[in-house]
């Protein structure tokens, strides 16, 4: 069934049940659900697919059995309540194109898994309200495409953290994230929810005058050291095998209120071959927490090659690069376009095995780099954002 106008269902029973149990409802205005049942009753799934431009999305009735909704792309939804099933075998919520919970700030539920491939627009607000748009699944999300935040009103300090989006497990991660003021003032965290959290310029409660990391044998040691600090209770130290999702491996108490350096360490004991990222989370005595730097470690490169690995990817302002190998000749980096033509060259010293590859003013796309040390050489891919 297609409905070119608005759909408004306050009582009854809508079955979108045919002789197969696939039956599709087309909507391409706004969507009131406030009261009575959708459901499909033969065995298959239903299915409600939203194709209008703009279109608003009320919940509060009861959606059972397997119904699947789509939002195809260029179709807007916002709206609050609840999508999906809520009792038998919840369909899966798939976006191609926009989704924006609430009307203003708000909720938007969604039960059973959910993917999305186009963009999720979010509200934020700072102080005094403090208040965010949230995606809240009850099931797992898969991510993809662009997260637009826009800020509406308040005032955004160091360390304010949002949820914007919830669910019981998240793979995956935006392409695009669209944030208020300067992205690299934010820290995006992947668990079980996504996490912005606002670094921002204002100083930190630490100082921190470096954080590095050096295989050690088995081991990696994770050493940094502050110039001042100010209310440090702990920092705790997270490694992620991808750059998105960290966890904790441990504790380092902080000194407190001081003005004179400090010295800290910590030995990740058993790395992740390859690629380790870290990062500190700095605590407060009052709980209140910022997220500091994340640094790339290779522990045990390749079995063969150079081990050439850079980060992150998709890349901005800056490309990290590491290879496994402290060779006792200079390491050559070649920065190449899509179609192999040479557009940068840098010579790396002996004996170090980092670069920092700056990417300002090179276009959004597809690039190559190739590191070579004597007659050996070696090539990765990377996109520039």
């Amino acid at each position: 069934m297609t409905v070119v106008g608005d759909v408004n269902i306050s009582d009854g029973i809508v079955n979108l049940s045919d002789n197969t149990g696939t039956g599709t409802l087309y909507v391409a205005g706004n969507f009131s659900h406030t009261g009575g049942t959708i459901t499909e009753t033969v065995t298959g799934r239903g299915e409600i697919i939203f194709n209008g431009s703009a279109q608003n999305y009320t919940g509060g009735g009861t959606i059972s059995n397997t119904i699947d909704f789509t939002i195809n792309s260029g179709s807007t939804l916002t709206g609050t309540g609840t999508i999906g099933s809520s009792s038998g075998t919840p369909g899966t919520t798939t976006n191609h194109g926009t989704i924006a919970p609430g009307n203003s700030i708000g909720t938007l539920n969604v039960n059973g898994p959910f993917t999305t491939d186009g963009t999720i627009a979010m509200e934020i607000a700072g102080a005094p309200s403090a208040a965010n748009d949230v995606l809240a699944v009850n099931g797992t999300v898969m991510l993809g495409g662009t997260l637009t935040v826009t800020q509406m009103g308040g005032t955004i300090t160091n360390g304010d953290n949002y949820d914007v989006i919830t669910g019981t497990s998240i793979s995956g991660t935006f392409a695009t994230l669209n944030l208020p003021g300067v992205l690299t003032d934010w820290m995006a965290t992947y668990t079980t929810s996504l996490n912005l959290a606002y670094m921002g310029t204002n100083p930190l409660p630490i100082e921190l005058v470096y954080f590095k990391g050096t295989p050690m044998g088995k081991a990696i040691e994770l050493t940094w050291r502050t110039a001042t600090e100010q209310n440090n209770d702990y920092m705790a130290v997270e490694r992620s095998a991808d750059g998105a999702k960290f966890t904790e491996l441990g504790r380092i108490k902080g000194a407190g209120t001081t003005e004179e350096p400090q010295e800290y360490a910590f030995v990740d004991e058993h790395p992740l071959r390859g690629l380790n990222y870290y990062r500190l989370r700095q605590v407060d005595f009052d709980g209140v927490f910022a997220y500091h730097k994340t640094i790339g470690v290779l522990f045990g490169g390749k079995d063969s090659g150079l081990g050439v690995q850079a980060w992150p990817n998709p890349a901005q302002g800056q490309l990290q690069v590491g290879w496994g190998r402290n060779a006792n000749t200079p390491t050559m980096l070649q920065l190449l376009d899509m179609t192999g033509r040479k557009l940068a060259e840098y010579e790396v010293a002996a004996g170090a095995n980092t670069f920092d590859l700056p990417l300002h003013g090179l276009p959004a796309g597809l690039y190559f780099l190739k590191a070579r040390q004597g007659q050996e050489e070696e090539m990765v891919r990377f996109w520039r954002q």
